[in-house]
């Protein structure tokens, strides 16, 4: 359904939002960071928009302990420490998102996505003060 719904909405954030979380769920883990990544880009707003539904904030719950395992195993993983980011963040854990872009920055991710997240992150906390 999620990849439907790219095709036919090529630049809304929130189909590639759902299909990073389904196909992460899938062990798809490129598919899973590539369309976080172009969600970031095209419409970062829309990690704001993920339902609060009790279902499928235990899914992603799920996939953030997959990420969250990896990018201990490997603290390197520039690719886990972005999606630890993005899903703390869709969970409404900023402080541990920030934390998490701000590893993968240091640790070499350069894609302006992190860079976005990182921004979106900051300005939260500092509204939240």
């Amino acid at each position: 359904m999620f990849s439907e719904l790219i095709y036919a909405l090529p630049y809304e954030g929130a189909p590639r939002i759902g299909y990073a979380i389904t196909t992460g769920l899938m062990d798809r883990d490129s598919a899973a960071v590539d369309a976080m990544r172009r969600a970031l880009i095209d419409e970062p707003e829309a990690l704001q928009w993920v339902t609060d539904d009790p279902l499928v904030r235990e899914q992603i719950l799920i996939l953030l302990d997959v990420y969250a395992d990896r990018a201990r195993e490997d603290f390197g993983d520039i690719d886990a420490l972005f999606m630890v980011a993005a899903l703390r963040y869709v969970v409404d854990e900023p402080a541990d998102a920030y934390f998490a872009i701000g590893a993968a920055i240091r640790a070499g991710d350069e894609d302006d996505s992190a860079q976005v997240l990182r921004s979106m992150i900051a300005r939260d906390l500092e509204e939240g003060f």
